[in-house]
């Protein structure tokens, strides 16, 4: 079995969808033989976690966009990169130190 890195993109629609547009993005670990097999598991754990989330607000697996395979698990192996393009330097690195300040804050989890 090998480890994958998959990206899922879903839609998010609220009530009626009389609203902006709305995409989530998310990066999820599966385990399975193959990278096919892990883009359908992918899917499937998609496809099982939608009836949970309808209601109000639906969501929708529109498609899996990137499969990254986890074969060198060394500390401080790089998972995945981009490379952000502004015209506004200074408040982008100001917004990713006030992440990183949030990070170093100690955070309580209340057990339920």
């Amino acid at each position: 079995m090998n480890w994958f890195f998959i990206k899922m993109i879903f839609r998010i629609t609220c009530g009626t969808g009389n609203h902006r547009p709305q995409f989530n993005e998310q990066w999820r670990i599966i385990e399975a033989p193959d990278m096919y097999s892990a883009v359908e598991k992918a899917k499937r754990f998609a496809l099982n976690e939608m009836p949970a989330l309808e209601g109000l607000v639906q969501w929708k697996l529109i498609a899996v966009t990137e499969v990254l395979v986890l074969s060198d698990m060394a500390d401080g192996a790089e998972l995945f990169s981009t490379i952000i393009e502004t015209d506004y330097a200074k408040d982008y690195i100001d917004s990713m130190l006030l992440k990183e300040s949030c990070l170093q804050q100690p955070v309580e989890f209340i057990n339920q």
